[in-house]
């Protein structure tokens, strides 16, 4: 693999936040799936599904695509934390199961 991808990966999943932020979720999923074909095992393609799903109401698939990237080692929880998308899936109990699974405890203090 070429180490350039690993830059254009993380470029085209911030890429597809700024789409989502802009309401535009058919380009922002485009955008996330260009991501994941530069580098398919990352974190940043997964989590931007997570944040398009968590958009449409679609709880289910975001709390599946939240598993795998944090399954593909999300750094850390507090951008899980303050992503506003997040907000209705944060009380489920599949995510409190997935938080703990994947950060020592004390993860929901921060």
């Amino acid at each position: 693999m070429n180490t350039a991808n690993f830059y254009w990966e993380e470029a085209w999943f911030f890429y597809g936040q700024f789409l989502l932020s802009q309401n535009r979720d058919e380009e922002a999923r485009r955008a996330f799936g260009k991501s994941e074909a530069l580098y398919p095992n990352s974190f940043y393609a997964p989590y931007g599904r997570a944040l398009l799903a968590a958009k449409q109401d679609r709880k289910t698939d975001a709390l599946d695509a939240l598993e795998k990237a944090l399954d593909n080692f999300w750094p850390e929880p507090v951008s899980i934390l303050g992503e506003p998308l997040l907000a209705g899936i944060r009380k489920t109990r599949r995510f409190q199961e997935l938080m703990a699974k994947h950060f020592p405890p004390g993860w929901e203090k921060r």
